[in-house]
């Protein structure tokens, strides 16, 4: 049997980049994650990698995204010494780097020709777009993306791309079409977000952004930035979200849209995130003013009071005033609309986090109870994820009779779910 060739390509990228083989087994498992997939490699895994074995499909792919951030350009596979496949969807950091409105044009692709006969798009098509817009709008908010997140991306490659590569009855119909079905992607986007599904998510609100440029709906391209910014806060891209957030609200800064709110407030988030307490205060006070003349309800970039007290919580959870946080938590539950139940489970987990890490375990119990009361009618890879980091910090305090009950509780409801 032929001895296996070391991959010295690899070692190669790792002494460049100043990352030792832990370092990079760690950063892997990260980058897994962030397309929803649970891997533990380690040093050793590296190790085998050096000499010679190719880890299994996606894992090449994880390695070179991780090798592209360190060393801050696009690392191929073929660099990295793996042969060349069909790329999986993976969270890339470079794919953040997108055009701000006034160049969104270059984002245009051209459409491929259909092969059989071309649909015709007419008004009624795109009402019909329009109402499945509002009813998967609806459901989403209510039960969370695992009810709705397949059934939505099989109505975009079925009912939505053949419309978009199909000939429209008129130049405007055209840009209806267009409009919605960015709207749609963006929706799309956010259910594999709430799903925890990065890599996809990310894939999804490209696409809106590009159908958002060619319908020249620039309150849509925002809210697509807006997102992406989210996501990139929340896996700790913090130099990438204050930038997107800030194209974000440069898009909307001169036209009179109830969205600018929303889009001002993540920038808000983000700048505090990034420890520049001055600016994110003053975008705060921006998205105030701003909500202040909101009176136009939106079926995408929904904004209202419960909204913007999260959104001041995130803020002053980042610059570290955990009672400023607490109270603007409480504010958003006593606002957030019977209908929003996704987003009052995740409200009251992110609560009962806050409360216990003041050392108010009693108080943060009771809140636990409150999302578990959610819990079941709901289906959401952050509220699964909120369960199991709940599980893990309540460990410590498994003595106490309340948080025996509780934990016994979440088990139950585990169970049945996986049932």
């Amino acid at each position: 049997m032929a001895a296996r060739e070391s991959n010295e390509r690899l070692r190669t990228l790792l002494a460049q980049s100043c990352c030792s083989g832990a370092a990079l087994a760690r950063e892997i498992n990260t980058v897994a994650a962030e397309s929803g997939e649970r891997t533990s490699y380690t040093r050793t895994s590296v190790g085998q990698w050096l000499a010679g074995t190719s880890p299994r499909r996606p894992v090449p792919h994880y390695v070179v995204e991780v090798l592209s951030r360190r060393l801050g350009r696009p690392v191929t596979l073929t660099e990295a010494g793996f042969p060349e496949e069909n790329s999986p969807t993976v969270y890339s950091v470079a794919d953040l780097s997108v055009p701000a409105w006034p160049d969104a044009g270059t984002l245009i692709t051209r459409r491929p020709k259909r092969r059989a006969g071309p649909i015709t798009c007419g008004q009624t098509e795109v009402n019909a777009a329009r109402t499945a817009l509002r009813v998967f709008s609806a459901a989403e908010r209510t039960l969370g993306a695992g009810h709705v997140r397949r059934s939505l991306t099989q109505y975009l490659a079925t009912g939505v791309e053949p419309l978009l590569q199909g000939n429209c009855t008129s130049a405007k119909t055209l840009e209806e079409l267009l409009s919605i079905a960015s709207q749609l992607y963006y929706l799309c986007g956010f259910t594999w977000f709430d799903d925890e599904l990065h890599g996809g998510a990310l894939r999804y609100y490209r696409d809106s952004l590009r159908l958002a440029a060619e319908a020249h709906n620039a309150e849509v391209y925002a809210i697509a930035l807006r997102a992406m910014s989210v996501q990139a806060h929340m896996l700790g891209h913090r130099n990438q979200a204050v930038q997107l957030a800030e194209a974000s609200a440069e898009t909307l800064v001169d036209k009179a849209s109830p969205t600018q709110a929303f889009v001002v407030g993540q920038l808000a988030v983000a700048r505090a995130a990034a420890g520049e307490r001055r600016a994110a205060v003053t975008a705060l006070c921006r998205a105030e003013r701003h909500f202040e003349r909101v009176d136009d309800p939106q079926v995408i970039g929904t904004h209202h009071a419960a909204s913007l007290a999260h959104q001041r919580a995130k803020m002053c959870a980042a610059l570290c005033d955990r009672a400023g946080a607490t109270r603007a938590l409480m504010e958003s539950i006593r606002h957030r609309p019977a209908t929003e139940l996704r987003s009052r489970a995740i409200t009251l987990a992110m609560l009962a986090e806050l409360q216990l890490g003041a050392g108010e375990l009693d108080r943060a119990v009771a809140t636990w109870h409150r999302f578990l009361d959610t819990y079941p009618l709901i289906n959401s890879g952050r509220a699964t994820n909120a369960v199991a980091f709940m599980r893990s910090v309540l460990r410590p305090h498994r003595r106490n009779r309340g948080v025996v009950n509780l934990l016994a509780r979440s088990a139950d409801l585990r169970d049945s779910r996986r049932a």
